[in-house]
Parts: C-alpha cells; sequence; structure tokens
C-alpha cells in the first residue's frame, strides 16, 4: 500500500494531468468559436501540448475537432469530440491568441489561463447589435460605387437594402428555424426591391451584389483553399464546397426573387427577368471617391468581423494598402485581375508578417480584412446566376475564377 505523503503526491499529479488537460480542450473550443486560422488549429494545439508536456493527437474538421490523450506508460488513452459551431470574433481570438503565447512561453501558470479563457468567453461583444446593423448598410453603400460601378443613387438603395440584410441576420441568430433559409430569403428580399425600382434608374446588378456583399462566402473560400494548400483535405473539400453551395444558394435567392416581381409587373418579359449585367445605366462615379469609400468599408468589416476598436487601425491600412496595389497594378499596369489580385495579397501578407514580427502582436485581423478586398465572391454569386440561366460555360469560368 502507498504511504499517505504518496497517495497525496500522486492526487497532485494526476489533477495537475487532468488540469493541462482541461486547459488544451478550453483552448481549443475557443481557438474554433472565435475564428483562428483553421489551417493552423492543429499545429497550435500540438505545440500547446508538448509545451505542457502532453501527449497529444488532434484532427480537425469543420466545427468538430477530435482531442485524443495518449498514456505510453499505461498504454491508456482518454479521446474527446469538440462540437463547436465555428465563428468570427476577431477581439477575443486576439484575447485566446495572448493566453495560448504567455503559457506556451511559461509566463502564465495554467490555472490562471483557464480563468483567462472563462473571463473571454463571459466577455460581451465589442461592438452593438446596432452598430453591426449599420456595418452592413454601409458595406453596400460602399461596395456599389466602389465594387459594381454605380451611381449615388444605387449606393443610397444598397445601403437601406444592407440594413435590411443585417436585420435578417440578426433575426437569423435569435431564430433557429429561420437560420436554414435565411441565405434564400436575404437575396430574395435584395432581388425583389432591385427589380422594383429599376424604372428609378437604378443599375439592379449593382445593387442586388452590394446588398448582400458582406455575406458572399468570400472568407469561406480563403480558408478552403489555405487549408487544401497546407494538406488539410478533408477540410478544405468540404469548406469549398460548402461556399460553392452558399453561392448556388444565393444564386437561386435573387433568380426567385426576380420572378417573383413579374406577378407585379408583367411589363418585365422573361428575358428582361434572367438578365443579370454589371453595366449600370447610371453615371459612374469617379474612381476619387474610392479615397473615402475603402476606409467606410474597411471599418464596416471590422465591425462585422466583432474587431475592437483599436484594432481598426491596421486594417484599414492594410486594406487601403492591398485595395491601392489592386487598383494600380490592373488600371495603369494593365495586368489581369488574377495577377493583380496575387500582388495585392503578396504586399499584405508581406506588411502583416512585418507587424507580428516587430510588434509581437496578432495581425490575422487585420489581415483577414483587407482580404476581403481581393477575394471576388462576387465572382461566385456571377457564377450562380449564370448557371440558373442559359450561360453554362460562364458560370463555370466564373466560378474558376473565383477560386
Amino acid at each position: 500500500m502507498h504511504r499517505p505523503e504518496e497517495r497525496i503526491r500522486i492526487t497532485h499529479a494526476v489533477a495537475d494531468i487532468l488540469e493541462r488537460q482541461d486547459y488544451i480542450l478550453r483552448l481549443a473550443k475557443s481557438m474554433i468559436k472565435y475564428g483562428a486560422p483553421s489551417h493552423r488549429l492543429e499545429d497550435t494545439i500540438d505545440n500547446s501540448a508538448k509545451a505542457l508536456e502532453l501527449n497529444l493527437q488532434c484532427v480537425y474538421m469543420p466545427n468538430v475537432m477530435i482531442v485524443a490523450f495518449t498514456d505510453y506508460e499505461t498504454h491508456t488513452s482518454e479521446t474527446h469530440l469538440l462540437k463547436v459551431s465555428a465563428g468570427l470574433d476577431m477581439y477575443k481570438c486576439a484575447l485566446v491568441h495572448q493566453v495560448q503565447k504567455m503559457v506556451t512561453h511559461a509566463s502564465m501558470p495554467v490555472e490562471e489561463a483557464i480563468m483567462k479563457l472563462d473571463a473571454i468567453n463571459a466577455e460581451d461583444d465589442a461592438n452593438s447589435r446596432l452598430l453591426t446593423v449599420l456595418a452592413y448598410a454601409v458595406a453596400g453603400f460602399c461596395t456599389a460605387p466602389m465594387f459594381f460601378k454605380g451611381s449615388w443613387t444605387d449606393a443610397g438603395v444598397s445601403f437601406l437594402i444592407g440594413g435590411a440584410v443585417g436585420l435578417l441576420v440578426w433575426l437569423s441568430e435569435k431564430l433557429t428555424s429561420y437560420s436554414h433559409i435565411c441565405e434564400v430569403t436575404m437575396s430574395l428580399v435584395v432581388a425583389f426591391v432591385a427589380e422594383a425600382l429599376q424604372s428609378q434608374n437604378i443599375c439592379k446588378g449593382a445593387v442586388k451584389l452590394a446588398g448582400i456583399v458582406i455575406i458572399l462566402p468570400g472568407y469561406t473560400i480563403t480558408c478552403a483553399i489555405l487549408e487544401l494548400s497546407s494538406r488539410h483535405i478533408i477540410s478544405g473539400s468540404v469548406r469549398l464546397f460548402y461556399a460553392v453551395i452558399f453561392s448556388l444558394l444565393l444564386g437561386y435567392g435573387l433568380t426567385i426573387g426576380a420572378s417573383l416581381w413579374t406577378l407585379f409587373d408583367h411589363s418585365h418579359t422573361s428575358e428582361q427577368e434572367h438578365k443579370f449585367s454589371a453595366e449600370c445605366p447610371s453615371a459612374q462615379l469617379d474612381p476619387k471617391w474610392n479615397i473615402l469609400f475603402v476606409p467606410l468599408f474597411a471599418i464596416s468589416l471590422n465591425i462585422w468581423l466583432k474587431a475592437h476598436p483599436r484594432q481598426w487601425l491596421l486594417a484599414t491600412v492594410l486594406s487601403s494598402v492591398g485595395y491601392a496595389v489592386s487598383y494600380c497594378s490592373s488600371t495603369y499596369g494593365g495586368t489581369k485581375t488574377e495577377v493583380s489580385s496575387a500582388l495585392a495579397a503578396f504586399a499584405i501578407g508581406f506588411l502583416g508578417n512585418v507587424y507580428q514580427r516587430l510588434t509581437r502582436q496578432l495581425s490575422f485581423q487585420a489581415v483577414v480584412c483587407a482580404v476581403f478586398f481581393l477575394v471576388p465572391g462576387s465572382m461566385g454569386l456571377k457564377g450562380a446566376m449564370a448557371w440558373f440561366t442559359d450561360d453554362m460555360s460562364g458560370g463555370v469560368n466564373l466560378a474558376l475564377q473565383m477560386v
């Protein structure tokens, strides 16, 4: 039999191991919940476990992580299945990253780290719900003239439609039953309103895309490509397929919305109903207005990403640099869209890494915001629209350009 001192020592050792395992599980849940880079989740958890002298194996799939703790001395293992819905909260993601970094470098005890993670989970969002709805509206206002060659009238209509989309997104978060059809109904409402206002000399193509620009699957496509390039085949394939289906749902909603308007306006012919053109009848704005639109769109994206106001400046700077490189290389250099986007992405990634090396602060949020200016999610939407019309080749080509 063990002496009392020996039993106490063993009890403390087992409690310490369980506490470290609990920290790893909480860390994994928090990283998934707050939108940590999915292609680095497994490596981060592995490195954290090695720093705490735990034998661990983990596999990440979208919304699910399998974590197995192995004890080679007793030949036993304990497997945990973590089911967490992936979200986006760049402020809390940065806080979790700081906790993970401090524990890995042994500058924070595990017990305190667990308390920190609990406090982060209990903390309110960095921005209010009303401000988030306003961000949807501002995003529509900025993108109509900046990306889709709309006029001031188109920008004003997109502002109102974007705000309505933000309210519907809020409703989908409150009502679980509605969240399953949220994408279709949002794009349906956008298309219906755009078709109804077409007689007021608005560019319906610009209004449709600008109204739902903030829910386009640009971030999902980016994560999918990063996962595939880093050999995370399962999660990358699932995420990419979901992005394509999501684009199809948006395109389906736009098509149904345009068709519903024909019930009220019989002067709409079948050809007009399915026509989806980016050419606007109204006068386009001077590109110099983009000096105003770029930072406004960057701030609206930061609010949507739930970033803290302290994080806005870096994201706005990187977004402006990325957009300037893309615009100048395509307008003055005559390069194709793929080349200009690649140059801008390199500039964003380079500056983000330089900032992170110099300050030791996480730059992922700023890079994500800047990438939203470059990932042409609208091309995937146009491809979906082409699939619902007779332009099958145009749909396939635009979907490939999106990827």
